[in-house]
């Protein structure tokens, strides 16, 4: 398994400091045991130039050959890393579904609408989202993409949900993306965007251990940690377990 550390914060439309997460998330995986196997490579993030960074993440997952997590870093670096992958499923983690108005280049609040505008997915499925725009409800709805939001994950329960995605997965290539703020702030603090009635912990946990069980599964993002708003480390510890979690 390859680690790749984005640093990249070019996407972000407020002050934060996401970039400070790949380097202590890799660190914080000592803590664990079992927690070697794997190989850290770095992508170059290019000061105020969204673009050339973004090729930059595209090409070097064209490179890779075999399965991968990477680190953000902010949610825009989901896009370049799907487009490389060429058209596969997209399962995206989120508060928010990032679907609003298109930016140019693409920032955090709009990459799944940037994906999904340019054909570069075969199909999203959203779970955990709990926040969202008029704006963006006419475009899941326009689209019909696939939404379980964290009401319906509660209502539900997580292993019916993961049964159901798994259904929708089983056969097709799909990535994972995981914003940090799908999960409840008592769970991961350390976010720009604090939204109350996330999913948990052992929810994620739960679902990527089913997920490992498909064989189209590409490779993982986890983005959106900001330690200088982190408390004790919970939120990087929780963001390595992640990754630790998705090794086969």
């Amino acid at each position: 398994m390859i680690i790749l550390k984005i640093p990249c914060n070019l996407g972000s439309l407020k002050e934060s400091h996401v970039e400070e997460a790949p380097d202590k998330i890799v660190e914080a995986t000592k803590e664990f045991f079992f927690s070697d196997g794997f190989e850290v490579e770095e992508v170059e993030v290019i000061k105020d130039n969204v673009s050339e960074t973004q090729e930059n993440i595209e090409k070097k997952v064209r490179e890779i050959d075999g399965f991968f997590v990477a680190l953000g870093g902010d949610h825009s670096i989901t896009y370049p890393i799907v487009k490389g992958l060429r058209r596969p499923w997209l399962l995206f983690l989120d508060a928010h579904p990032d679907c609003q108005s298109s930016f140019y280049p693409v920032s955090y609040e709009d990459v799944v609408r940037g994906l999904v505008e340019h054909d570069l997915v075969k199909g999203v499925i959203m779970l955990g989202v709990r926040n969202w725009s008029q704006e963006e409800r006419e475009f899941m709805r326009k689209h019909d993409l696939n939404v379980f939001t964290a009401n319906e994950v509660f209502e539900r329960g997580m292993k019916q949900v993961t049964d159901e995605v798994m259904g929708r997965l089983k056969g097709e290539r799909f990535y994972v993306s995981i914003d940090i703020d799908v999960f409840d702030p008592a769970f991961a603090p350390g976010t720009g965007w604090i939204e109350p009635g996330g999913l948990s912990s052992r929810d994620v946990i739960y679902l990527l251990r089913k997920l490992k069980l498909l064989k189209g599964f590409v490779g993982m993002d986890v983005v959106e940690v900001d330690p200088r708003k982190d408390v004790n480390d919970m939120t990087i510890k929780l963001a390595a377990r992640l990754l630790l979690e998705s090794k086969s």
